[in-house]
């Protein structure tokens, strides 16, 4: 939820590149149509952190910590 995959795959890397959910990419007789998907959120992400105990710095950053 916290990486934005198709911005990824537009800016980054023009976009060749297609998104997988699972390890067997679509159009092949093994892909299971049905996977959940789990599109970019980055307000849940940063909810799903902090439910789960992590603090962020009040003087921002990226770096995330739990427990010491």
């Amino acid at each position: 939820m916290g990486i934005n995959r198709q911005r990824l795959a537009d800016q980054v890397l023009a976009g060749q590149a297609i998104i997988a959910d699972g390890p067997i990419f679509p159009g092949s007789w093994a892909y299971f149509d049905g996977i959940e998907h789990i599109g970019y959120d980055a307000s849940v992400a940063l909810e799903t952190i902090k439910k789960a105990g992590y603090t962020i710095p009040a003087e921002g950053g990226a770096v995330r910590e739990k427990d010491g």
